[in-house]
């Protein structure tokens, strides 16, 4: 899997924006902690599904580029209200794969799988390896 670049395309985009941590953190609803963490010198390579979609609409753009499976800025996605658990299982049918499947080409664990089933959100990292090993986009999987 290609290495979640979110860290770095946050710092990029708010230095493009010259936003300062407390600015980003006060537009994007995330805390001040974690804004000072992505736009210093070690930023965050992660987060959770729920900030991502918030990043890429305060940023103006995709999921997979925040994440830098693209370098194609795109549009913010639109997420669905159906849970990520049904949608992935859905897109495993359409493509003839399994969890287990799943599971076997990615780091995903059966834990991690029950989570979702039971509503927990996946991270960004979670998200992009589930996109690559479908062969999607990461934005398809949040409509």
């Amino acid at each position: 899997m290609k290495k979640l670049r979110l860290g770095l395309r946050i710092r990029a985009l708010a230095a493009e924006a010259e936003l300062t941590p407390a600015e980003l953190a006060k537009a994007t609803g995330i805390p001040i902690f974690t804004a000072r963490k992505w736009l210093g010198d070690a930023p965050a390579e992660d987060t959770s599904v729920t900030v991502l979609v918030r990043l890429c609409a305060f940023f103006g753009c995709s999921a997979a580029f925040l994440t830098g499976m693209s370098d194609v800025r795109g549009t913010p996605p639109r997420p669905s209200r159906e849970p990520f658990y049904r949608r992935l299982i859905y897109f495993l049918s359409s493509r003839n794969k399994t969890l287990y499947g799943l599971m076997r080409s990615t780091a995903l664990t059966e834990t991690r799988l029950r989570a979702w089933q039971n509503g927990s959100e996946p991270l960004a990292s979670d998200l992009c390896a589930v996109a690559e090993h479908l062969g999607v986009s990461p934005d398809e999987l949040l409509r």
